[in-house]
């Protein structure tokens, strides 16, 4: 029995590897888990104050990168030429696969008016297609409801 308890009691071996939010949690259970194994001895207790700095310097970590992180809606418009070009690559992109009542060129704007409301135009710039796709989709989605219920 207590071979099987110490098993149970032991850190997983790819908690080193995790993300530090997977890992906050990671040890948060651990130190839970050790309170009830093998409470008193002399290791038990020193892994158990090692793990709780560590969640806490993890929890200041993961504090300071979503405080960097934060994203805010843009503070400086969008440039004006910028929207055009962007409407105007959207627009056909909608027409070819998008098969909707609404006009695309106002879907694109509406879905423009929507990602300018959420991100700065410096940050989307440097996301990959895809980023800025998975961006797009909730704004198109609710642009398609509202559009075709006016």
């Amino acid at each position: 029995m207590s071979e099987q308890r110490e098993e149970s009691c032991a850190a997983p071996a790819t908690l080193r590897d995790m993300s530090p939010r997977a890992m906050f949690l990671g040890l948060a259970v651990l130190a839970s888990t050790l309170v009830g194994c093998g409470s008193g001895s002399d290791t038990t207790n020193e892994l158990l104050e090692e793990l709780q700095f560590n969640v806490e310097e993890l929890q200041f970590q993961i504090d300071d990168l979503a405080s960097l992180i934060d994203v805010t809606p843009a503070t400086t418009p969008w440039p004006e030429s910028y929207q055009a070009i962007w409407v105007d690559v959207c627009t056909p992109v909608l027409d070819e696969f998008i098969d909707s009542e609404v006009p695309s060129a106002d879907l694109c704007r509406c879905t423009l008016d929507g990602l300018m409301s959420a991100f700065a135009v410096d940050d989307y710039e440097r996301w990959d297609q895809d980023v800025k796709d998975g961006a797009a989709a909730p704004y198109l989605t609710m642009c398609m409801e509202d559009l075709a219920a006016s």
